[in-house]
């Protein structure tokens, strides 16, 4: 046996890679892509961006309801 066969360069994992095993530790059912499937970060933001606002409609609806809801009682 050779000292080269003991000193191979360790596989240096993608940032995409790390993330999809990350979320697959919590449970979820993330697929992981290749570099070049990944959504460019303006997209990301916007798909932000439109759930914080579904999210905040969201929230003053039900806000809505717990008040009639309370006007009923």
């Amino acid at each position: 046996m050779s000292a080269n066969q003991f000193l191979e360069i360790p596989k240096v994992e993608s940032d995409a890679q790390n993330i999809g095993r990350e979320a697959n530790k919590d449970g979820d059912d993330v697929h992981t892509h290749s570099d070049t499937e990944i959504q460019p970060r303006s997209e990301r933001e916007e798909a932000l961006v439109a759930l914080i606002e579904h999210r905040t409609r969201e929230v003053h609806h039900l806000q809505q309801r717990i008040c009639y809801y309370k006007s009923q009682v």
